[in-house]
């Protein structure tokens, strides 16, 4: 691998740009300096008008930080926090870091130790990362035989990809997500998030860094499987997919994968992201049995299996966090 491991600059959840949709959707965000890097905070609203604060993807941490520093990292995040919000409660974040196999233990436990509650994780904790420098060839000798054979059937079975950036397109990826929602009891943002991150972010109508492009996979006309990439800095992530409820034999999220794998090299990515999986070992704390399903099915794909330290929450108002932990708990 080549500018994969420039691993600090591919979250697009902590870009400029993420932060003004973020501002466009009607959410208050916080830019918070730090040492190495500045880290954008997203204000949420809990009970009784109080609220929390959410660092997505960040801050980026070092395998050699000390406890001391992420004491110093956690202290100076809090002291910002509350200067702008005196009804803050704790804030939440997920700490990414230098991809050695064994970083993310690292930094896990100096936050730990400087106080941080390790909490169940919102964005995966663990992600497939393909290299797209590497060609087609490359790329299809890395898959699993069952991988390779599944985009070749799709393709004898007449399945049609095509990125569609218009409001016909959001609407079959918006129809094929509600479907899977429904078929797997997954929660969904209101569609006015995936309608605001479309629109604002559509690769045929933006120039900035961070672009947004819906594919969807067809047959004989019909939309079945769909997908909203996020391109970023030459990461291309796969944010959302779904699949309808018919023809659910003709193998499309194979050829939809490829296609995106394939238009992401197009576009001189360097990586695609598939946003998500199960780490390693089942006896692992955050394995999930859930997602068994699609980790298989990604893991056939080949690539880097890239683990994060996890999702934490530091208090700042220490007694109404006790509280809150305990209703937490019963509810």
């Amino acid at each position: 691998m080549s500018t994969l491991w420039n691993h600090e600059h591919l979250q697009f959840l902590q870009s400029e740009e993420w932060r003004q949709f973020q501002l466009s959707y009607g959410k208050e965000c916080l830019v918070i300096p730090l040492p190495d890097v500045s880290v954008t905070a997203v204000k949420y609203k809990i009970s009784f008008g109080f609220s929390y604060w959410f660092i997505l993807r960040g801050p980026h941490t070092h395998k050699t930080v000390s406890h001391t520093e992420a004491k110093t990292i956690l202290n100076t995040i809090r002291t910002e926090i509350k200067k702008v919000d005196p009804r803050a409660v704790f804030f939440r974040f997920e700490p990414t870091t230098d991809l050695d196999t064994d970083s993310w233990k690292h930094v896990r436990e100096a936050y730990m130790q400087s106080g941080a509650k390790k909490v169940s994780y919102i964005h995966p904790i663990a992600t497939r990362l393909i290299d797209t420098t590497a060609s087609e060839e490359s790329l299809l000798k890395d898959m699993s035989d069952s991988t390779r054979r599944n985009i070749a059937v799709a393709s004898r079975r007449g399945i049609v990809v095509t990125k569609e950036n218009t409001p016909e397109g959001f609407e079959a990826f918006w129809q094929m997500l509600g479907a899977m929602s429904k078929r797997r009891n997954v929660h969904l943002h209101p569609r006015k998030f995936y309608e605001s991150v479309f629109n604002r972010c559509n690769a045929s109508q933006n120039t900035s860094d961070i672009q947004a492009s819906i594919y969807v996979a067809r047959f004989e006309g019909t939309p079945i499987a769909s997908s909203l990439i996020i391109h970023y800095k030459g990461l291309a992530t796969y944010f959302y997919g779904a699949q309808g409820d018919i023809h659910t034999d003709k193998k499309a999220q194979y050829a939809l994968r490829w296609f995106v794998i394939t238009d992401a090299k197009k576009l001189g990515c360097h990586t695609v992201d598939f946003f998500g999986e199960n780490p390693v070992e089942k006896t692992d704390p955050d394995y999930r049995v859930a997602w068994e399903g699609f980790t298989q099915f990604k893991t056939g794909w080949g690539g880097t299996l890239v683990r994060f330290p996890g999702t934490f929450e530091y208090s700042i108002r220490p007694f109404l966090y006790f509280l809150l932990r305990i209703l937490r708990r019963v509810h």
